[in-house]
């Protein structure tokens, strides 16, 4: 006659294998492991549309030529270097926006930072020739007398 076995497995069994304790975690590795598996989203994110971020990347970069190129630092007037004015000339470009929203961050993240830098340089640089200038204003008239008292002398 055979011994019928439970269903249900008593705790009591001495053939149930014990639940073996799993360590505790720590902050630092619960932590680690959200870190691991966001590294790990943004990659599948990015093979996934590698195409349409570095397109994003690429009309950045155009945006930023045809800014420059279109530039003139030469009108006298400094080049308007603030954030809002250069967005809206990143906007006035008209880029063909890629469909994917982290493409899409990549776009602005890099569209105007060389025209922005481009402009800073530039603006320097005007600020630099119009102090000359006026240091060279001031002292004219200086050199002017020097010169004649010069003149004078050798005469």
């Amino acid at each position: 006659m055979a011994i019928s076995q439970p269903r249900h497995g008593s705790p009591f069994e001495r053939d149930s294998p014990s639940p073996v304790p799993q360590p505790q975690m720590t902050k630092r590795d619960v932590r680690r492991n959200r870190m691991v598996e966001k590294l790990q989203q943004m990659m599948d994110s990015f093979n996934a549309n590698q195409h349409q971020h570095y397109r994003a990347q690429l009309q950045a970069v155009q945006v930023d030529m045809n800014l420059i190129l279109r530039a003139d630092p030469y009108e006298g007037l400094p080049l308007e270097d603030g954030g809002d004015e250069i967005r809206s000339l990143v906007e006035g470009m008209g880029a063909n926006m890629p469909g994917d929203d982290a493409a899409q961050r990549d776009y602005w993240a890099m569209a105007g930072n060389r025209y922005r830098t481009f402009v800073r340089e530039a603006n320097d640089a005007i600020e630099q020739r119009d102090a000359d200038l006026t240091a060279l204003h001031v002292r004219r008239p200086k050199l002017l007398l020097r010169i004649d008292h010069l003149a004078d002398i050798l005469h």
